[in-house]
């Protein structure tokens, strides 16, 4: 599964979002290639500093991001959403329970953690969202992040949370969905830049 430099328009591809489970997903080590490729390749071009020259999104770092594909997706709790077009992969959306980022990441997971009263088996946590950049601003974020919160719903969790330094994405792809924020401060582990903590309930409204 490549990376398309030049993806066609999108046309139909928000009806062909697909779902899996981490597990599921990472025996495929075409579809981990194809993962930690688009995920460079979309934040490079964020449009926040702190993202875009990120050293985990540089060419020689694959190998540090395929290892925490491996080691989030690897959960029995995680979910992947994403849409292809034909061999290529131009979006996708992955996340874990709360719990499980406890235990993999303790840093992000207790971030988070403190933000909701549900059992931490039962809030989803929405870890990382990619878009090829000739499909941003065409709706494919919200529809992968429909299609995540839906599949979480469906195994029970009764919550999705998670955290950003990119305001913009917080605008136009999660408060449109319902999504609030709890907090912001500044993040020293991010060049300091503006974080924010967001959630809503599940389903989705």
């Amino acid at each position: 599964m490549n990376v398309p430099q030049s993806p066609s328009p999108l046309t139909s591809v928000l009806h062909k979002v697909k779902v899996l489970s981490g597990p599921e997903a990472i025996r495929e080590a075409i579809f981990i290639s194809g993962l930690a490729e688009l995920w460079a390749h979309a934040y490079r071009s964020s449009p926040v500093a702190a993202q875009r020259e990120d050293a985990l999104y540089a060419p020689e770092s694959v190998v540090e991001r395929t290892r925490r594909i491996r080691a989030e997706l690897g959960h029995a709790s995680a979910v992947l959403a994403y849409v292809s077009q034909g061999a290529d992969l131009v979006g996708f959306f992955w996340g874990l329970s709360v719990a499980d980022l406890q235990a993999t990441e303790p840093l992000r997971g207790n971030d988070v953690a403190r933000f909701t009263t549900h059992d931490a088996d039962h809030v989803a946590y929405l870890s990382m969202l990619g878009v090829h950049p000739g499909l941003k601003s065409r709706g494919l974020g919200k529809g992968l992040t429909r299609a995540l919160c839906a599949a979480f719903a469906e195994r029970g969790f009764v919550e999705a949370i998670a955290r950003t330094i990119n305001e913009l994405a917080l605008e136009r792809v999660y408060r449109p969905l319902g999504f609030k924020a709890y907090a912001r401060f500044r993040d020293p582990r991010s060049r300091d830049a503006e974080r924010f903590i967001f959630g809503s309930s599940l389903p989705l409204g």
